[in-house]
Parts: C-alpha cells; structure tokens; sequence
C-alpha cells in the first residue's frame, strides 16, 4: 500500500523535493503541463507512485513521453539525461519510452559497451531478466547489460545491408566513398537509423542518380528505419519486460 504525506517519516532530501513538487502540482501552483523539466517530470513519477495518486503519475508518464518520443527520427543526439531517464523508464515501466531511452544510450552515450570487444562477436547469452523487487542499483545493471548485449545485435542485424547493398550500378559504384568510408570513420553498423538518415542526406541526384530513383531511394531508406525501429523491439529483448510484471513499479 502506497503510504501518504503525513504518516511518511525519515524523508531524505529527494524525498521533500519529491513531495513539494507534488503538492505544488496538486494545488496547481506549479502544475506539471506548465514545467515539462526533467526534474519536475522524475519528482512527480516518484512521489505519485509512492503516495498513490495514479492519476497524476499517469500526467507524469504523459509528459515523459514527449521528453523522450518512440520515433524514429528523432534527434537522439540532442537527449539529455538518458541514463536517468532509462532508469525511470524501467523503474516504472514507461514502455513507449524504454525502447528510445536504450537505444540512445547504445548509439549516442556508448552504454556499457567495450572498445575492445568484436561487435560482430556470436552472443549466445540472454540479457540479465528483469524483477519487479529489483533495486535501483539492479536496474542500472540490467540496462547495462541490455545495451551491451543490443549492441551486438544490432551491429549483426544491420552490417549486411550497409556493406552489402542491392544497389543500382551507379549507386553502388559510388557507395564504397559516400557510405562505407564513412560508415567505417563513425561507427554506423552499430547506429542504423542515424546512419540511413546521413545515407538520405547524400545528394544522390549530383552522383548521377536519375530524379525517380532518388525518390525510391530516399523512400526505401526511411522505411527502411522505420523497419528497423519496429525490429528493436526483439533485438532489445523488451518482451521481457513486460514478462517481468514490472506494471506501476
């Protein structure tokens, strides 16, 4: 059972900030539509779960959601927070945006990856499950390990559509210097929608591809991404979470 406001004890000083941020927003002095921070946002996911008030929690998740959105051409690169925010997402099972959140930490922050580890090295192992009871200490553990072990899967799944495409003759005679090279300098086998997002940037049309193939083209590679994004899904293994019962923390 969810304790309230005056029976709690021992707050610690996240506790108070939590709470304040609460009430602040129950007596609509500082309401959470108005000040979609991260800090505002992460104190009313807890203190909300904590006390009971599903209503406003389920404001909170609104509002994290648009923080963090399931999409595929979102700008990555320009998250802050991501690994708090993983947490979050986890912690309380904020499921559209789980999937974003690790696939950010694996492509832009480089979440418990080795750099002298083979990304195309077999990985035979399941990521670590999930538990409802686990600590904060374990679902950071766990999230490390589910990156590391994407990492390779995604590395896997995309290299032989980046390296071996069915292109058309001009297309693949110009691949090798526009893609691969690049793909080889910024490490995009292990980073798939970025990197079909710089493929579309190429001006095709100035290799000497013809105006309609460069529309198929373009085509092709942005479902392509969305493909891929849909993919992650079991590359993540983020059934498990649902597996796991993790449903309001």
């Amino acid at each position: 059972m969810p304790e309230s406001p005056e029976d709690a004890q021992d707050f610690s000083e996240d506790d108070s900030e939590d709470l304040e941020a609460l009430l602040l927003h129950v007596y609509h002095i500082n309401p959470i539509i108005l000040n979609l921070t991260f800090d505002k946002i992460a104190s009313i996911l807890r203190a909300s779960q904590k006390y009971g008030f599903e209503s406003i929690g389920d404001a909170a998740r609104a509002s994290f959601q648009e923080l963090y959105p399931s999409d595929p051409f979102a700008e990555f690169a320009n998250w802050k927070r991501t690994e708090e925010a993983a947490l979050l997402s986890v912690k309380y099972f904020i499921e559209p945006t789980i999937k974003p959140l690790l696939y950010t930490l694996i492509t832009e922050v480089g979440l418990g990856l080795d750099e002298n580890e083979d990304p195309n090295a077999p990985i035979n192992d399941q990521p670590l499950p999930r538990h409802k009871e686990d600590t904060d200490l374990q679902i950071n553990a766990n999230i490390v390990d589910r990156c590391r072990y994407g990492f390779h899967k995604i590395t896997q799944a995309f290299t032989p559509s980046l390296f071996q495409p069915t292109n058309s003759d001009i297309l693949a005679g110009r691949w090798s210097d526009l893609v691969v090279i690049p793909a080889l300098q910024h490490s995009w086998a292990s980073m798939p929608i970025q990197a079909l997002r710089e493929i579309r940037k190429i001006d095709w049309a100035a290799e000497g591809v013809c105006g309609t193939c460069c529309l198929q083209k373009d085509e092709d590679w942005k479902k392509e991404a969305e493909e891929f994004w849909e993919q992650l899904d079991d590359l993540l293994q983020l059934p498990d979470y649902k597996k796991s019962n993790v449903f309001r923390g």
